[in-house]
């Protein structure tokens, strides 16, 4: 049968740190490195950017977020993203 030239469980251990050392091959994002896509992208974009590194959303609820879920102009002043469950 031979072996595939990809296996996703190969580093396994070290992706979750099961090891006592983990190595992780999708590190953060750096200041800069935002900073350089901010100033690369269109409006659309940082808007996105800012949803997923600004407010921690996750790709998926960046992609469901409606405009009827920002408040942008609370009693408190402060802004805010309103979740609901239906």
């Amino acid at each position: 049968m031979g072996s595939g030239l990809y296996n996703p469980a190969e580093n396994l251990l070290n992706r979750f740190g099961w090891d006592g050392d983990p190595r992780y091959d999708h590190p953060s994002l750096g200041r800069e490195d935002l900073a350089a896509l901010l100033a690369a992208g269109d409006d659309e974009e940082r808007f996105l950017l800012l949803a997923l590194a600004g407010w921690g959303l996750r790709p998926v609820e960046a992609c469901e977020l409606h405009v009827n879920q920002l408040v942008l102009d609370p009693d408190d002043d402060i802004p805010y993203i309103e979740f609901e469950a239906d």
